[in-house]
């Protein structure tokens, strides 16, 4: 039996986070301090870990972060060399193996690593850049392409393009990954009304095509 992502489990968690969290207010948002309020994750770079457990990161099967139990403690590892626009996703990615429930240390080849890893980023995508607030500012008529999401969310460009086809896609929304989304709207009001102000709404009889015809009985 082929295995699959459960797309709506990390999907569903994010807005459930997005809710309850009171350190995000805003984007972007300060992903170590919402990571270590709902978690116990230590985050560790790969030139500390080799001077601190001798373990070179590399054979673990990740250039840039990956989650692993080290003396019994949860432990994300990553590359401090990576530019810093892509940490907070990279954190979040590893935070989303943790609380998704993820085995841990698979091989590459494994069937199973390929649906984690895509379940990891589907979390670390709503959180970073919620699919509800990209969607209410499509409403007001504002263009959510990669530049609008990298400038308001500063995210990489890839994260935001991968966003991007998504907002794109027309897919089904069960009620359950519905449930949070008046809730998120009205939580991240203000963000919204910054980064896509409401169109001021007016009326001139001048766009009237019945004007024509109110003008005729004088």
């Amino acid at each position: 039996m082929e295995l699959k992502p459960d797309f709506k489990k990390p999907y569903i968690l994010a807005n459930e986070m997005l809710v309850a969290s009171r350190c995000i207010t805003v984007f972007p948002f300060d992903v170590k301090e919402f990571v270590r309020k709902q978690t116990d994750l230590q985050f560790c770079s790969f030139k500390k870990a080799w001077e601190k457990y001798g373990l070179d990161c590399h054979d673990l099967g990740s250039d840039s972060a990956i989650l692993t139990k080290q003396r019994g403690k949860n432990i994300v590892f990553y590359n401090q060399d990576e530019y810093d626009i892509r940490d907070p996703f990279n954190r979040l990615h590893e935070t989303g193996h943790f609380l998704l429930g993820h085995k841990m240390n698979l091989e590459k080849e494994e069937p199973l690593y390929g649906v984690q890893e895509v379940e990891a980023n589907l979390f670390a995508a709503q959180m970073l850049m919620p699919l509800q607030i990209l969607r209410e500012a499509q409403k007001r008529l504002c263009k959510a392409d990669e530049n609008f999401i990298m400038k308001n969310f500063s995210v990489s460009y890839p994260a935001a393009h991968k966003t991007v086809e998504r907002l794109k896609k027309r897919f089904f929304l069960t009620a359950d990954e519905k449930e949070f989304d008046d809730i998120i709207i009205e939580k991240y009001k203000g963000f919204i009304d910054r980064i896509a102000p409401k169109k001021r709404e007016y009326y001139s009889c001048w766009d009237d095509p019945m004007q024509a015809e109110r003008d005729s009985w004088y």
